[in-house]
């Protein structure tokens, strides 16, 4: 009679030694993961960040080049009628609606609340009860804003002369802990 040879498995050890190293290379590639989501995350935040901060200051340069009469005054926002910081713009209607008549004029101002800048917009030749401004938040995380006015005589913090500066220099800190300066040429 034969005896049969058990050499066709494996054994108690060989089965717990393929198991730790199974366990070694899973958490190996869940911290990898991990690591590439965290990275994912926080490039979608700095991606996002950085496109409304252009979106922001292309807005205000449409808005700014856009007004007529130019009245910019910081510290009082023409929108809001508040005392914050911020920069306010009288816009006339200039762009044509569907039915061919001018758009509304309005009142639009960007201003400094806790941390976020936004945008107000109060009609001007709407109804009284139509006057009522609108806010929408434009930057989140911003810690300061502020703008200067290129004049005949040099650089101002408020512009209050008849005409248009020649220029605006826009300046924003973010509580990341970068300044943003836009010169943006009045036309």
């Amino acid at each position: 009679m034969k005896i049969a040879n058990r050499n066709d498995g494996f054994t108690l050890i060989e089965a717990l030694a393929a198991i730790a190293i199974l366990s070694f290379v899973a958490v190996a590639a869940y911290s990898g993961l991990d690591s590439l989501c965290a990275t994912l995350k926080k490039s979608e935040e700095e991606n996002a960040k950085w496109r409304d901060v252009a979106m922001f200051f292309d807005h205000v340069e449409k808005a700014g080049i856009a007004s007529a009469p130019f009245q910019a005054r910081p510290g009082r926002s023409v929108a809001e009628g508040g005392n914050n910081d911020g920069i306010s713009f009288i816009r006339l209607g200039s762009q044509y609606r569907a039915n061919g008549q001018l758009s509304t004029s309005r009142a639009v101002g960007y201003r400094l609340r806790e941390d976020t800048v936004e945008m107000s917009i109060r009609p001007l030749t709407a109804g009284p009860d139509e006057r009522e401004a609108r806010a929408f938040p434009v930057i989140h995380g911003a810690q300061s804003l502020s703008a200067r006015y290129l004049g005949a005589d040099g650089w101002l913090e408020t512009w209050d002369k008849p005409g248009r500066p020649r220029a605006m220099e826009i300046r924003l800190a973010l509580s990341s802990g970068e300044e943003i300066r836009r010169i943006i040429r009045v036309r």
